[in-house]
């Protein structure tokens, strides 16, 4: 999929429709499978921006949101998938 201009607001929405056609099809993570992968790298995910927050408090560049952004997705897609394992 191509994303342009990449920027934190494309990106985002991109990944909010990779998440919800997911679902659709039986894959997705919980709210405590993203809750704990961006614990993991720092970010508090709770209230009603979520992560966006903490990336404003530090004053991450638009660019640095990005890079955060998909890594708590694909770590959160990592725990459901392990989780998935176990049972």
């Amino acid at each position: 999929m191509f994303v342009h201009p990449v920027s934190f607001a494309t990106v985002h929405a991109y990944l909010k429709g990779l998440t919800a056609g997911l679902r659709f099809a039986g894959i997705g993570y919980t709210w405590e499978d993203y809750h704990a992968a961006s614990a993991a790298r720092g970010w508090d995910a709770r209230g009603n921006i979520g992560i966006v927050r903490d990336f404003a408090t530090k004053g991450l560049s638009d660019e640095e949101m990005v890079v955060e952004l998909i890594a708590v997705e694909a770590d959160a897609y990592s725990r459901a998938l392990a989780r998935a394992d176990k049972q």
